[in-house]
């Protein structure tokens, strides 16, 4: 059950940060805001289980490896949008 929600999670902050990548949507303050909420919810849901140690030794994967890639697509994907705010910025001032 975990592991769908924070895919779930994962996936619409994901999905909102490429949009701002390709220039799809306008990066707004609002948006990055909405990312972080979803991504904070999702590392809530992960850390504050009942035995989350226990949970992690005998499930390992729902429990500790798909979050943790979920955050690193995350992260990766928040990266690439603001690499390009950056550079769409640098090419307005010219």
């Amino acid at each position: 059950m975990l592991a769908g929600e924070v895919l779930l999670l994962s996936a619409l902050a994901c999905r909102s940060a490429n949009k701002r990548r390709f220039m799809e949507v306008q990066s707004t303050n609002k948006r990055i805001a909405y990312e972080i909420v979803l991504i904070v919810v999702m590392v809530l849901l992960v850390i504050l289980q009942n035995g989350l140690k226990d949970l992690i030794a005998t499930d390992p994967v729902p429990n500790f490896v798909i979050p943790i890639i979920c955050f690193m697509f995350y992260a990766l994907a928040f990266y690439n949008a603001r690499k390009i705010e950056k550079v769409k910025d640098l090419n307005a001032e010219q």
